[in-house]
């Protein structure tokens, strides 16, 4: 006599979560897709990335199905072939559309021979309904996913992590280099965007480094205020300046110079240390760069998006926008069509910002379930790591 085996049928969902949650929890011995028939290659490639993933995290080469667009004899005449009085079938509608779960309710109650269940795993309340009494409404525990495979599963894929430094320790040097900076320039987010936006060049010199700044005249009084309060907190020395060229030696730790690069770089590395340090998140990441579609193609007509702040609290993604400006509905607009894109629905959104944002810009934020952090630089860090843990959904463990 064989030993039965558990088979998972899946009905093919377009949020990912929805598709691997039960392979990840349960143990099962086949993988089985059931998904409308459809010439886009857009499946093509979702198919390829679920198949890669569940593959690599439970050994198991997930099988797909088609049916024709909603054809709902054609599901049970395919549960039929599918189905045996030996194994037991388990019946995922965690996914899918009305069409999938009637015909696995039809299927199940009008076959009393053959061993079924069905399960249900609400994402949004940490909850787990089975068909059997004995499972019904116990709690579960969601998978762990990373950054990466949050991303490739939605047919994209990193091209790059930016982060030049770690700021993930908080007895780090370069974490007090950056709370220290913050200190001195938070109060002057325009001024700051100016001084890191001028054509710059550097040269190691002794301790330091020796800095050569072309400062456009419109530009002047914005760089000059920067450079000041440097020079009174002892970061720049020797400072000159001649027909728009200035010089200074900028003194700061190995490494902290990709603060002065750019002007989001402060923001986005303030925020990342203190998302390191909120307790909520199992993977982060800043500056990563990251591809449409996953298909190389040439440099002019290839999608790429760079995401300030990318972080994951267990298959939870948390897509974090910085801007060291007042918020717009052009950065919500974007934020929602990224976080959906490259994460799915289940995605926390939100939008750092040094200045506060208008009331109409606050009421599209909450119409679209984006979470504002605003006026950063007035809140301390103890508040700012609570506002960041404050994200954490209500139904995450």
């Amino acid at each position: 006599m064989s030993i039965p085996h558990n088979i998972l049928i899946e009905f093919f969902d377009s949020d990912y979560l929805e598709n691997i949650t039960a392979a990840l929890c349960g143990s099962y011995s086949r993988i089985l897709f059931i998904c409308m028939k459809t010439d886009s290659p857009d499946f093509e490639r979702s198919r390829a990335a679920h198949t890669e993933f569940l593959k690599r995290r439970t050994g198991i080469i997930p099988e797909f199905h088609e049916i024709e667009q909603n054809d709902f004899q054609g599901i049970l005449r395919l549960l039929e072939r599918f189905t045996d009085a030996e194994n037991r079938f388990v019946f995922d509608v965690t996914g899918g559309t009305n069409l999938f779960i009637a015909a696995a309710g039809t299927f199940a109650g009008g076959h009393p021979d053959i061993r079924t269940e069905i399960i249900y795993y609400d994402l949004l309340s940490g909850r787990f309904s089975s068909s059997s009494p004995e499972n019904n409404r116990a709690r579960f525990t969601p998978p762990t996913l990373s950054i990466g495979e949050i991303v490739r599963i939605h047919s994209a894929d990193i091209i790059e992590r930016k982060e030049p430094v770690r700021v993930s320790r908080c007895g780090d040097g370069l974490a007090r280099e950056i709370k220290h900076l913050w200190k001195i320039i938070s109060d002057m987010p325009r001024e700051w965007n100016v001084y890191t936006t001028v054509k710059r060049e550097t040269v190691r010199c002794g301790n330091g480094r020796l800095i050569t700044d072309i400062v456009p005249q419109g530009a002047a009084d914005d760089y000059r205020a920067v450079t000041k309060r440097l020079e009174a907190n002892g970061l720049l020395t020797d400072y000159r300046k001649t027909d728009g060229v200035a010089t200074y030696l900028l003194r700061v730790p190995e490494g902290a110079e990709v603060l002065f690069k750019k002007g989001g770089n402060m923001l986005e590395l303030y925020s990342r240390l203190a998302a390191s340090q909120c307790g909520i998140f199992t993977d982060l990441s800043t500056g990563i760069m990251l591809d449409w579609d996953g298909i190389e193609q040439p440099f002019d007509i290839n999608i790429r998006n760079e995401v300030d702040l990318l972080c994951v609290s267990g298959c939870i993604p948390f897509f974090i926008s910085c801007k060291n400006t007042a918020p717009t509905n052009a950065n919500l607009y974007e934020i929602e069509a990224l976080a959906q894109h490259y994460c799915g629905k289940y995605t926390v959104k939100a939008l750092i910002s040094t200045l506060s944002a208008t009331p109409a810009v606050r009421s599209r934020a909450q119409n679209m379930n984006i979470h504002l952090i605003e006026n950063v630089s007035t809140i301390s860090y103890p508040r700012f790591v609570s506002q960041l843990a404050a994200l954490r959904p209500p139904f995450l463990p």
